[in-house]
């Protein structure tokens, strides 16, 4: 997990493959957890959340430690 440049942290939707970035897709995940070391919290987001985003998904509290939505799916 990264702080953007408007202070508020936030989990990268892109990785690398080949040598070139790209936007993880369908099927790359089902859900992505971003850790934050100092305040041992943990945000979770379901790929439906994050599909219409391009490169980023900003953390907020409907997603700190949502491990609920695990069951949900």
């Amino acid at each position: 997990m990264e702080i953007g440049q408007t202070g508020l942290p936030f989990i990268s939707l892109v990785c690398w493959e080949h040598g070139k970035q790209k936007r993880f897709q369908k099927g790359d995940f089902d859900f992505i957890i971003g850790y934050c070391l100092y305040k041992d919290s943990a945000y979770v987001f379901s790929f439906k959340e994050t599909e219409h985003l391009s490169s980023t998904v900003t953390v907020s509290n409907e997603s700190l430690e949502a491990w609920d939505k695990l069951h949900k799916s």
